[in-house]
């Protein structure tokens, strides 16, 4: 039995890769087996299973090569199709090899799905918590005026971190249901996301022409409190009221107006989405 050692920084990201290592697998051993049983019986020499072991290579590495999403499949192929097909220094056509090594390999991904989701299970959701806190407190610092780093390249690294956020929500469905935050904490964050995708725009624009601390803080406690259910945020020393546009420049009151514009659309569809449950 392989027992592979898969597990990431959390359970999903681990439960991801085995799901990628396992469907890789099977596609593996099934070419491999249809080589075995179609191609090995008529190959007599060593640079015949050569070329039948480039081939099997080659449309690995074109799916290894694919979208991310399924690029560490096609090292899985190559594997569990080396396994089958190359049992010697010779042609070989044993089937009951290439089983045994199939087998082993998914046996011992099943050992490692049931270790890190039953005895060892980590949630996402801490460091989807952590990181979406500091990527409000990023495009508000970025917005003060006294801001003294490079804003541009920190607004790239925002905007980095918002991509990471959203492709780590999208990785909880790949966890346990035991493991798994509830479905609201699921929706909230989802919609907190989409929003501050909608928002990241304007956001930039209104960055890279004057400080808009206050405009921007409004704008991510409007759309925190929508995202969660709850009422704004007001207090002594902060406030979700809006800001008059400034009229003096009409470049940066038009995204004033459009983040408004966002905020506003993503309201009624929140609205709409709390009335349907």
């Amino acid at each position: 039995i392989t027992v592979y050692v898969v597990s990431l920084g959390s359970t999903a990201e681990t439960v991801e890769k085995l799901a990628l290592r396992i469907a890789g697998c099977i596609a593996g051993a099934l070419a491999g087996t249809a080589a075995i049983v179609f191609l090995m019986p008529a190959l007599t020499s060593i640079g015949e299973l050569m070329a039948v072991v480039a081939i099997g290579a080659g449309l690995s590495a074109w799916v290894a090569f694919g979208s991310p999403r399924i690029a560490y499949a096609g090292f899985q192929i190559a594997f569990a199709f080396f396994l089958c097909v190359i049992q010697g220094a010779e042609p070989a056509f044993d089937l009951t090899i290439a089983r045994d090594r199939t087998i082993g390999i998914l046996i011992g991904n099943l050992v490692v799905y049931l270790v890190f989701t039953r005895v060892w299970p980590v949630s996402i959701a801490a460091r989807v918590e952590q990181a979406l806190a500091a990527l409000r407190e990023q495009w508000a610092r970025l917005a003060s005026p006294g801001y003294a780093g490079k804003r541009r390249a920190d607004v790239a690294a925002a905007l980095a971190r918002g991509r990471a956020l959203r492709e780590d929500v999208a990785l909880m469905h790949y966890e346990p249901s035991w493991v798994r935050p509830g479905p609201q904490w699921l929706t909230a964050h989802h919609r907190e996301l989409a929003g501050l995708a909608a928002l990241e725009a304007p956001m930039l624009l209104l960055v890279e022409r004057q400080p808009a601390a206050a405009t921007i803080e409004g704008w991510l406690q409007r759309l925190a409190a929508v995202a969660h259910g709850q009422p704004p945020r007001v207090d002594a020393t902060t406030t979700t009221q809006r800001p008059a546009p400034d009229v003096t420049d009409p470049p940066s009151a038009a995204l004033q107006s459009l983040g408004d514009a966002r905020l506003d659309e993503f309201e009624r569809a929140a609205s709409a989405d709390a009335a349907k449950e």
